[in-house]
């Protein structure tokens, strides 16, 4: 993330994040802590272009940090999304 930008990336695993920190294969069963971050804005004409949005449609920043028990970060996610139409739940236990 660029201070206040964050990336649009497309990620090549669809099983988001949740599903992540529950194999064991990818964290080895450390991860301990997540953190979501989720904020609504309107977009820059850079992201207005790169996402094909319609003009006043706003988007939604969401990062999240998977941390270790040291604090340590191990997996960041970090994405734009269109705001519209958009429904978001968290409900997963780590440990």
């Amino acid at each position: 993330m660029v201070r206040g930008r964050p990336a649009v990336v497309e990620s090549k695993d669809r099983r988001g994040l949740e599903a992540l920190t529950r194999d064991e294969s990818q964290t080895h069963g450390r991860l301990v802590d997540v953190t979501k971050r989720v904020s609504a804005r309107l977009p820059d004409a850079a992201e207005v272009e790169l996402l094909g949005l319609p003009d006043g449609i706003p988007v939604l920043s969401v990062l999240v940090i998977a941390c270790d028990a040291s604090g340590q970060a191990l997996q960041v996610s970090d994405v734009l999304l269109p705001a519209d139409g958009q429904e978001l739940e968290d409900a997963y236990r780590l440990n």
